[in-house]
C-alpha cells in the first residue's frame, strides 16, 4: 500500500505540469507574477477570467483588461498549454515564476472572439 501511494505522488510530482510548476516556484525565490486576479465567470465557464489588474504591473503595461479571458501559456517550442478547464489555483501555479523571467500568455479580449500572445516579464508586486 506504501509503494501505491509513494507512485501516486511520484507521477504527481514529476509527471503532472502543474504540479511540477508550483513545485518549481516554490523552489525558485524570490516568486514574481503579472499583477492580475483572475476568476471564474458565470456558471459552467471554460476559462478562467482577469477579475482584476494591478495597476503598473506587467499585465496592466501589456494592455491587459478585466474581463478578459486567459486562455493558456505558449511554451518556447510553440506549444500551447490550455488552461480550459482548469482551476483557479492550477492557473496560478502555471503563471507564477522567478522574477525576471517571462510568460508568453495567450489571452481573449473583452467582448471580442480574437486573441492576442502577451509576452510578460514576472515581477514582485506590491499592492
Amino acid at each position: 500500500m506504501l509503494l501505491i501511494g509513494w507512485l501516486a505522488l511520484s507521477f504527481a510530482v514529476f509527471f503532472n505540469p502543474v504540479a511540477r510548476a508550483a513545485e518549481d516556484t516554490q523552489l525558485s525565490a524570490p516568486v514574481g507574477g503579472i499583477g492580475v486576479t483572475i476568476g471564474t465567470e458565470g456558471d459552467g465557464a471554460a476559462y478562467q477570467t482577469v477579475i482584476e489588474v494591478l495597476a503598473g504591473g506587467p499585465a496592466a503595461k501589456s494592455g491587459i483588461g478585466a474581463g478578459d479571458r486567459l486562455i493558456g501559456i505558449v511554451d518556447e517550442e510553440g506549444k500551447l498549454m490550455g488552461f480550459q478547464g482548469k482551476s483557479v489555483s492550477e492557473i496560478i501555479a502555471l503563471i507564477r515564476g522567478p522574477s525576471g523571467s517571462t510568460i508568453r500568455l495567450l489571452v481573449e479580449s473583452k467582448g471580442s472572439d480574437g486573441r492576442k500572445l502577451y509576452q510578460l516579464t514576472r515581477e514582485i508586486l506590491k499592492r
